[in-house]
């Protein structure tokens, strides 16, 4: 046997070892990143009330730009009356976030569970539970654009666009919550004097929401930081970083009509 073949003999006969100690080192190596990930693994919610915080501040910033515009007896100018509408429901969307976030720490994640019911139940606090409830039900009147008929005149004094007789909510809109919040007479929640005829619907209404939230949050974070933690996080509000609470503290809330 010559030294080329003396040669490959030996390899051959140190493939079946090298094959081995490689094959060691490489489940050795996939064992440790399996042992990395897991030292590494955290729970994960899908939570989204905290993102919606900075866009309701910047509608909040875009409706502040231009002068409010207070509502006849029928209306209010369109712009007032987008912007305000998009803040009070991602507003109550927000506040049901950490309701869910809420009964999913205390393992309370019943079927068919309503917002409302869920934080009087819960709430030490039963007037921001009753404030909260008509944030409810006037996010509904958004959501599910309530109907209204009636017959509307004009004058020509300060007044403009006037009912010539009590608007009537259309059969199949509004439920048992919505009768209880609502005065009749003035289509405005009982507590707070949200507007509940949707083309009224102004800044002060939406106003009043994101400090009725904002209250309702504290109440909920003030029970166990673990349900929704939100006081230590910041926003840019008007070249400013605030919290969520302070914020809506700032705000100036237009005189009724």
């Amino acid at each position: 046997m010559n030294g080329s073949e003396s040669a490959d003999s030996k390899i051959q006969d140190l493939t079946p070892h090298l094959h081995n100690i490689f094959s060691n080192i490489f489940w050795k190596i996939k064992e440790r990143g399996r042992n990395i990930v897991a030292e590494n693994e955290n729970g994960y919610v899908s939570v989204v009330g905290q993102a919606l915080i900075q866009p309701i501040l910047h509608l909040v910033e875009k409706l502040e730009v231009k002068p409010s515009v207070p509502p006849n007896e029928v209306q209010t100018g369109q712009r007032e009356n987008g912007y305000s509408l998009a803040i009070v429901a991602l507003s109550a969307m927000l506040f049901e976030s950490a309701l869910n976030r809420t009964a999913y720490v205390r393992q309370e994640e019943e079927e068919n569970r309503k917002p409302p019911d869920y934080f009087k139940k819960i709430s030490p606090d039963k007037n921001a539970a009753a404030e909260a409830e008509e944030v409810f039900a006037v996010r509904n009147v958004i959501a599910h654009n309530h109907l209204w008929e009636g017959a509307t005149t004009w004058t020509d004094d300060d007044d403009g666009l006037r009912f010539v007789g009590p608007p009537k909510l259309r059969e199949g809109y509004g439920d048992k919550r919505h009768v209880s919040v609502i005065d009749p007479k003035t289509r405005k929640s009982r507590i707070l004097g949200i507007n509940m005829f949707p083309p009224r619907i102004w800044r002060r209404d939406a106003y009043i929401v994101l400090q009725t939230v904002a209250k309702a949050l504290n109440v909920i974070e003030t029970m166990d930081r673990r349900y929704f933690y939100l006081s230590p996080n910041h926003f840019r509000f008007q070249k400013k970083t605030l919290t969520f609470r302070e914020v809506t503290e700032l705000l100036s809330i237009p005189k009724d009509v």
